[in-house]
């Protein structure tokens, strides 16, 4: 995560010059390809920051501890979103077992309400992976997981177009005081509010990250 931020501020504090308004004009071929390394951490810390935002949620609804927390927020900050498997993976001893994808897809069609077709076959593939586990998991059985889909944005754009998606074996997460009340069947539909997301800081202090 540190190394996200510290690309991010590094080009923007090279390129853009504070006494020059036209930005763009001053960016050489070189500097748009550093830009487009740039838009992939964007990307990278967008779904960091949802996914500790779904920890949170998790948290506030009393599913996990304090401590099963702060193991999957280090795991998050620790593991890069591009790694193979899961967006989230947590296995203990005592028996909490979590899977979730996270999508942080806008989508981009009927004004807002429908997901482009890169967009919608990203999403019912995790969906998929979720149902019946992924080919590059170490997980072998995900049938004994809490499974979820978590999507960023709660709005009725992004509701809409989700439900274009999802069948009979996604349900909306809805409110739940333990665990073991959700449905190890279903994939529970997770939507974090933009509002939600602190994009500044970690959910467990800098000292405690490994």
């Amino acid at each position: 995560m540190e190394k996200f931020c510290e690309n991010f501020n590094k080009y923007w504090n090279k390129a853009l010059k504070p006494y020059s308004v036209d930005y763009f004009s001053r960016l050489s071929i070189s500097d748009l390809v550093e830009l487009k390394k740039v838009v992939s951490s964007i990307n990278n810390i967008i779904t960091i920051k949802t996914s500790l935002s779904f920890v949170e949620v998790l948290f506030k609804s009393e599913l996990i501890t304090e401590d099963i927390k702060k193991e999957m927020v280090k795991n998050i900050e620790s593991t890069s979103p591009n790694s193979n498997g899961y967006d989230i993976e947590y296995d203990d001893q005592d028996g909490v077992k979590i899977l979730a994808e996270v999508k942080c897809n806008i989508p981009v069609k009927d004004k807002g309400y429908t997901y482009g077709k890169k967009q919608s076959e990203g999403i019912i593939n995790d969906i998929k992976g979720l149902k019946n586990k992924k080919k590059k998991s170490k997980i072998s059985d995900v049938s004994d997981f809490y499974r979820f889909m978590v999507v960023l944005g709660d709005n009725e754009c992004v509701k809409t177009a989700m439900k274009k998606l999802i069948d009979q074996d996604c349900i909306d997460f809805g409110s739940h005081s333990k665990l073991s009340e959700l449905d190890k069947n279903k994939i529970h539909i997770v939507y974090i509010p933009y509002q939600d997301i602190d994009i500044n800081n970690s959910l467990v202090p800098t000292e405690e990250l490994p």
